[in-house]
Parts: C-alpha cells; structure tokens; sequence
C-alpha cells in the first residue's frame, strides 16, 4: 500500500497520528470545518512507515455510523505531480534568467503567435513594456523594408507557419 503500515500497525490508530499529517491550516481549524460542512477537499502532507513524505489528495466525509460520528477519508497520492511542477517552474525561472541575460532582442510568442516573454533589448527597441505580453506579436514588432519602408510579413510568423528558419532581408 501507499503508507506500508500492516493492519495490525494501523487499527485503531488515529490516521492523522499515525501518518504525522501536516494540515494546511491547525488541526483544530480542520476539525471545525469538518464538523461545520460535514465534509473537507484539500492537500495534506503525510509520512509513511519507511519515513518517506507524500503529498496526498485528500476528500474526507463526515458520516454517521451506529450513533457514532466517523470520517470516511479517502487520499490520492499526487507527490510525482508536484515534483514535476516544481521540476517545470524551476525550468520556466531559468528559461527566464536565460532569455533576460542575452545581449540581442528576444521576443517569445505561443504557437498563436501572441507574446510570452520580451527581453529588455527587445522593450528598448519596440517601446513596450510587459503589457506586450499577450498580444499577437505583430502588434508590438512591426518590420518595415529598408528601402521601401513598406511593412514586411513578420517572419517569426512565417517560420512557424512554415516550420523553416526564416532570416530578416533588407
């Protein structure tokens, strides 16, 4: 199981002893909402018997049984969820770190076109800020021929349309 407790070890046990939950709010402001809603959804952080931590799903259910009232809990282990949340937002920072520190303008858009990121070259050279963020990119970078001064289809568009490197002519 989840817990590698035997039945033995667990029978009688209070879960929440037993399993060293971590609540996200004091125990006794858990048990109260328990009791005033007679049912609580939320994460709970929990210890096995080989000392291994694992973030649960937790829905419980306050019922009545004999008399007697009991929570019927039931938990959904989401621990390799979270590690690769943190994995991604760990890998978004340094996306971000990187695409900062570069010395040309770097504009990053979806697969719409409409802009994640801009450096601060890029804002220097276009005049916007992070209200960019959000709007189709030909909006804030607008390419204009030398020569004639006309404007030019945006290549990042073509590119990804195309699937091809596209470079900038005259």
């Amino acid at each position: 199981g989840l817990y590698g407790f035997t039945k033995a070890e667990a029978l009688g046990r209070v879960s929440h002893d037993l399993l060293k939950t971590k609540f996200p709010t004091s125990l006794e402001e858990h048990l109260e909402i328990l009791l005033r809603d007679c049912h609580w959804s939320g994460e709970l952080i929990h210890v096995t018997k080989e000392a291994r931590t694992v973030i649960v799903e937790s829905q419980q259910q306050l019922i009545q049984s004999n008399g007697q009232a009991l929570v019927l809990e039931t938990n959904r282990d989401i621990t390799a969820r979270r590690k690769a949340e943190e994995a991604l937002t760990q890998q978004k920072e340094l996306l971000h770190v990187t695409l900062s520190s570069i010395g040309d303008a770097v504009i990053a858009t979806d697969v719409e076109g409409r802009i994640t990121f801009l450096n601060s070259i890029a804002q220097s050279i276009t005049g916007w800020d992070n209200e960019a963020v959000g709007r189709p990119v030909h909006e804030v970078f607008r390419i204009m021929n030398e020569q004639t001064h006309e404007v030019v289809e945006n290549p990042a568009l073509k590119a990804m349309s195309a699937g091809v490197i596209i470079g900038l002519a005259n």
